[in-house]
């Protein structure tokens, strides 16, 4: 599966995904990469549920096209 780490000042991992099905892992500075694969396999579940919800947002919400925002904006 793939997924972007990013790390920062926190203590607790964390996993997040986006609108667009990225997956993201926020994880402090100082966490093994095997500790993060560990992390993102043991919620491998969660993710591939999340990511389907995601998709059937994008369905049910598309994004406007140019023209669309041109008239939002013409109103």
């Amino acid at each position: 599966m793939d997924y972007k780490v990013i790390c920062s000042n926190r203590r607790t991992l964390a996993l997040e995904v986006t609108l667009k099905g990225e997956v993201l892992v926020r994880a402090p500075r100082l966490v093994t990469d095997k500790t993060i694969m560990e992390f993102v396999s043991s919620h491998e579940n969660w993710i591939l549920k999340t990511i389907k919800k995601q998709e059937k947002r994008r369905e049910l919400n598309p994004e406007p096209t140019l023209e669309e925002i041109e008239q939002l904006k013409a109103k």
